[in-house]
């Protein structure tokens, strides 16, 4: 305490602001106007930033994405299909963990030089970073603008695979989102049976705001939330009372969060970007069957993806989760059909648009020096060397057998012959495809294509790997394999992308512990970054080994992501690229 005090009276404080001027501009993507996003592809420049004359702060950009979200009844009878008497299904559908999953892939060029390179399932790594770099503190500011709050670890389920009905869904399955916490403790089922309270968080925070509802018609209408900008759900519109329940979103995505660019890049002015975003859209057919007035059956019958993940994830249907509303409108002893789709600024079935934005945007702050400031800036930094991190992307599928419940397989895979300064290699677990059928009929998809499943947001809950260990140009990383799970969280995971490593108690980062490891975020990692600066440019080979436990899962499929450094060199007051 001494020291502070000290220190804190002995600070020099400036007496001038270092900025006279500070703006946010925004740019438009260049495919323009809603109802062209078919294709899932945004495309940007920021020609009007480079020409204003004004320092860019692109750290703090970010992109805004409007949604259009719908759940239909398409067997509409003339009767409400949507909605219990008394009930409403604001609760029905919401978005995966961080609005960050609409980004399936991203490339950017500054100067018409290729910085970031196009890499598919880019969103699983960035909810690998954010998730073992974000503070407690900030989950809670950020959590309604970013779509971000963490679902629970130990409260996923598998659901039927062997054609039989199942109430919960099928397939990998965490939607439970009623937001009462169990009220017994004899059993451990009492708890993982009970609500994904992050699902429930995240609908409560970003979408199922509903303004026709009291007390909170009585200071805005719907109308109203979409002329300033509001994420709200709306209960039909005049032509489809019965018949559609709309969500109206508007996603913020920071550029810092999806590219490690965006986050080492300093003040630059003059400089010219170039970005191309392909999606993740999704539409999903959905049965609900009931024996008598009781659900048997949630199914999904056919999945159309746009990009590699569906954004969305479809509520439980049992008494007090949000899909529940829907399930009892449904017709009794028979089989009623439903429909998911979300999309960028337009419902192209209905003609819907966003109300507030037809266009992705891209905000970002324009500064201008005290010129005192800005000499100092450019006497420091003007020719700056801008280190960051890319990725690859890799699959690996792992068939495992054995006793029913004690499966496993294991694996010895090359993911490539030489990448230099390699920095990490991350592998997720997931259930593979195969052996995740989200339908009773068989509608196979990976778990991140369903919307019953948690994933990408989290990795398939308890598929353990043991045994593991990486070799870089034929050496092994771990002087012993690693056999337990405390190894792996301990030894590697836990302060990976934290502050100070972890290694301050009384101020760390990072929301991944001991037990939402063991349950449904088990990342293995390895820190490859420690060698000679005269190896950084060697290109090294990667090969990761070991076996992986996977209970009665048949088969599973390893995402695997190499980071790596890369450098450019600019002027930051032309933006010029530097040879």
């Amino acid at each position: 305490m001494d020291t502070y005090v000290y220190e804190a009276s002995n600070e020099t404080q400036l007496n001038f602001e270092p900025f006279v001027n500070r703006q946010v501009i925004y740019v438009i993507d260049q495919n323009g106007g809603a109802g062209n996003y078919a294709s899932g592809q945004v495309q940007l420049d920021t020609t009007s930033l480079s020409n204003s004359g004004k320092y860019a702060s692109y750290r703090e950009a970010s992109f805004q994405i409007p949604l259009v979200m719908r759940l239909t009844a398409v067997d509409l009878s003339g009767s409400d299909l949507l909605s219990y008497v008394g009930e409403d299904p604001s609760f029905a559908l919401g978005l995966k963990n961080g609005f960050y999953n609409l980004i399936h892939s991203i490339s950017v060029e500054y100067n018409n030089t290729s910085v970031v390179q196009l890499t598919p399932y880019t969103n699983f790594y960035v909810n690998f970073r954010k998730l073992t770099s974000i503070s407690i503190d900030s989950v809670t500011k950020y959590a309604a603008l970013l779509g971000f709050y963490p679902d629970t670890a130990i409260t996923s389920r598998y659901g039927s695979q062997d054609g039989s009905d199942s109430i919960y869904g099928h397939g990998s399955i965490n939607n439970n989102n009623y937001p009462s916490l169990p009220t017994s403790l004899d059993s451990w089922s009492n708890i993982s049976n009970g609500p994904n309270v992050g699902f429930y968080t995240r609908q409560k925070l970003s979408t199922a705001f509903d303004p026709s509802q009291s007390p909170s018609s009585a200071f805005i209408s719907a109308s109203q939330a979409g002329t300033i900008g509001m994420n709200y759900f709306r209960s039909g519109l005049s032509s489809d009372d019965v018949k559609c329940k709309w969500w109206f979103i508007i996603a913020t995505v920071k550029l810092c969060d999806i590219c490690d660019f965006f986050q080492q890049m300093p003040l630059v002015k003059g400089a010219m970007l170039r970005f191309i975003i392909n999606t993740n859209t999704a539409i999903h057919n959905i049965a609900v069957t009931k024996v008598g007035t009781a659900l048997a059956d949630i199914s999904v019958t056919q999945n159309i993806i746009t990009g590699g993940t569906t954004p969305m994830l479809l509520a439980g249907g049992l008494a007090d989760e949000g899909f529940h509303p829907v399930v009892q409108a449904s017709t009794d002893n028979a089989v009623t059909n439903y429909q998911l789709a979300i999309s960028i600024a337009r419902d192209n079935t209905y003609g819907v648009n966003h109300p507030t934005l037809q266009n992705v945007r891209l905000y970002c702050p324009l500064y201008q020096f005290n010129p005192v400031s800005e000499e100092q800036y450019l006497t420091l930094n003007k020719i700056k060397t801008i280190r960051y991190t890319d990725i690859y992307q890799y699959q690996v599928d792992v068939s495992c057998s054995g006793t029913v419940g004690s499966y496993q397989g294991s694996f010895n895979a090359l993911l490539s012959n030489g990448i230099p300064n390699i920095k990490k290699v991350i592998i997720m677990p997931f259930i593979a495809s195969s052996s995740n059928k989200t339908g009773k009929a068989g509608s196979q998809i990976a778990p991140w294509g369903s919307p019953f499943a948690s994933e990408p947001s989290t990795t398939s809950p308890y598929i353990n790997i043991t045994n593991f260990n990486i070799q870089v140009a034929g050496i092994n990383t771990f002087v012993q394999n690693e056999l337990y799970s405390f190894e792996a969280f301990q030894n590697e995971l836990v302060g990976m992308n934290a502050l100070n490593g972890s290694q301050v108690q009384e101020l760390d980062s990072g929301l991944i512990g001991l037990q939402e490891f063991n349950g449904a975020y088990r990342y293995y990692v390895a820190d490859l970054s420690r060698r000679l600066p005269a190896e950084d440019r060697v290109p090294k080979s990667i090969q990761i080994l070991g076996t992986v436990q996977s209970g009665t899962i048949a088969d599973v499929t390893l995402m695997c992501f190499v980071e790596f450094q890369k450098e450019i060199c600019i002027d930051l007051e032309s933006g010029a690229k530097l040879t």
